[in-house]
């Protein structure tokens, strides 16, 4: 367990399985790993110590390279491993550290020696999100999206309705996304998803005056 500094008056300890990421490749048959980004909150050294670096090489490797709340280096932990596993150092920016794979040197070629200055580009957090944002250069592109997913809910395969829901939930709502999945088998989720989605296809839901059926 990481000590907290003193302004981190509460916290939770939570518990949770772990696995490596060699098994995690292993299980998940990956094969061809071209990027991989690890940032873990401090406990980058032990997901690196943890990789099958013969069997799965990713062509490059990102690291986040600054301790949390602290902002002291913590490469010294872990990067001599990473160099030893036949990987160069590429980039520093100032955040995350970027290494390529020895095997791949026109990749390596390619990276540049120095970060790009800050103000160069524009940045996503400047932007916002994309449904909300006028100014946000794929505005138009995701109304289309959005119209086109609402319209579709009703026909969604159930284990993608999980994961989106499960990818939806925050501390604020975790109570209504538990209701929604434990009841994405009966007949009301499917009224409601109709619900939302009548708004973008023409159609409407509503309630029958005595019935729990509904008709489209």
């Amino acid at each position: 367990m990481r000590t907290l500094p003193a302004r981190c008056a509460e916290y939770q300890t939570i518990q949770l399985p772990m696995i490596s990421l060699a098994k995690l490749c292993k299980e998940c048959a990956v094969t061809t790993i071209d990027f991989l980004k690890i940032d873990v909150e401090g406990a980058e050294a032990d997901v690196l110590m943890s990789g099958d670096w013969n069997r799965n090489r990713p062509k490059a490797v990102v690291v986040e390279a600054i301790t949390p709340v602290s902002g002291e280096p913590s490469w010294e932990e872990w990067e001599p491993f990473l160099l030893a596993q036949g990987y160069q150092f590429a980039l520093f920016d100032t955040l995350n550290r970027f290494y390529v794979a020895k095997e791949e040197p026109q990749l390596a070629a390619r990276f540049p020696t120095e970060r790009a200055p800050w103000d160069s580009v524009r940045h996503m957090y400047e932007i916002g999100r994309a449904p909300e944002n006028r100014n946000h250069p794929e505005h138009t592109l995701t109304r289309v999206l959005a119209h086109g997913f609402w319209s579709i809910l009703p026909y969604l395969d159930r284990h993608l309705l999980s994961e989106i829901i499960n990818r939806g939930r925050t501390p604020s709502n975790a109570t209504a996304a538990d209701s929604a999945l434990q009841s994405l088998d009966t007949e009301e989720f499917r009224a409601q998803l109709g619900r939302i989605a009548g708004g973008y296809d023409g159609g409407q839901l509503e309630a029958e005056n005595t019935s729990d059926d509904v008709q489209r």
